[in-house]
């Protein structure tokens, strides 16, 4: 592919994740995860979206989908080889989780999830 067909590609999709009322920004990757929004996400990957991008708080898009309960987000995750990173060593939570932020054991062939209140 060319650098024209590249830009234009990447062009292409920041308008229609921009339509589906995100940016083509980290904070509206990590938006489109906790939202289980998966098209966009596709979106945003067909763009040239960097899948190593992490959070404020060194988070992972997969980390981020497992605290919000996104299951579609994180088997699209998993599925098209976003890291598996280890839990970071912060202890904080993002700002509006309602469960600790890799309360999961993930594997491609399958999603164990397991909600833990947070105290």
């Amino acid at each position: 592919m060319s650098f024209s067909n590249s830009r234009k590609k990447s062009d292409t999709a920041a308008k229609e994740v921009m339509e589906a009322g995100y940016a083509m920004t980290a904070e509206g990757w990590f938006s489109a995860v906790s939202s289980n929004d998966v098209a966009v996400l596709r979106k945003m990957v067909a763009g040239g979206f960097d899948k190593k991008t992490k959070d404020a708080a060194g988070n992972g898009a997969l980390h981020v989908a497992a605290a919000f309960g996104a299951k579609e987000a994180s088997e699209y995750l998993l599925n098209h080889g976003f890291p598996i990173a280890p839990v970071r060593s912060s202890s904080k939570k993002p700002p509006t989780a309602k469960f600790a932020p890799c309360d999961c054991a993930a594997r491609k062939d399958k999603l164990t999830w397991t909600r833990n209140t947070i105290a």
